[in-house]
């Protein structure tokens, strides 16, 4: 059919579907500005960036890093009106120093207020009042969260699937876009042990003779 008469269809794609199937940008960092990221252990990178601990377990906050004035006044701002004790220190000329930021004392010092503050509010309520005041926070979810999250749940990306070996059911992730008229479905699953090496070696021209010697050599299972 020529491309002029072929009809397009809407596609939906969802960001956050795409996080949920791969939360990594290890890659990203490489292409674009030459970093191989590295674990940090749930530490500060720098003052008010990194990984906190909460009431019901841990949450990720980003008061510094792009945009850091913006974001470092709108979070010190929340934890003066929540009456954390220290968070007046914190609107202190030397917080707006990067290289401050960086050291130990600063990690030290802002730990001391945001925990206090932190560890009696949940995950939802952290990220509920961070996000009306425009804060980077997101709250470190679990499968069992992600399973439960509202939106997730809404759009049905999470789907039931029986498991053709062992007859039980599993809830698997789904795909993280929607085409208006092809619309996705599940697949086959994953394969066992050898289950497909036949049809592939024969597919590029290995014979049954030569796979029968591979197999006896322990080259393939």
């Amino acid at each position: 059919q020529p491309a002029a008469q072929r009809q397009g269809q809407h596609v939906d794609v969802s960001v956050q579907e795409s996080v949920v199937m791969a939360l990594e940008n290890a890659v990203q960092f490489v292409e674009l500005e030459q970093v191989v990221r590295k674990r940090n252990g749930g530490g500060q990178k720098q003052a008010g960036m990194g990984v906190f601990e909460c009431k019901d377990g841990m949450i990720y906050l980003m008061a510094g890093g792009v945009a850091s004035n913006k974001f470092w006044n709108t979070t010190t701002q929340w934890l003066i009106d929540g009456g954390a004790p220290g968070a007046e220190q914190l609107r202190e000329e030397r917080w707006f120093d990067q290289k401050f930021l960086e050291t130990a004392e600063a990690k030290r010092i802002f730990l001391e207020v945001f925990l206090p503050f932190a560890v009696d509010k949940t995950k939802a309520e952290l990220y509920v009042e961070g996000q009306k005041r425009r804060i980077p926070i997101c709250p470190v979810s679990t499968m069992a969260d992600l399973q439960s999250n509202r939106q997730l749940v809404y759009r049905d990306f999470f789907q039931p699937t029986e498991h053709p070996y062992t007859g039980t059911t599993l809830t698997v992730p789904g795909a993280p876009y929607r085409f208006e008229k092809s619309p996705w479905a599940m697949g086959r699953p994953a394969p066992r042990l050898g289950e497909h090496t036949t049809d592939v070696l024969t597919e590029i021209g290995i014979g049954h003779d030569e796979q029968a010697v591979l197999l006896r050599e322990g080259v393939i299972a």
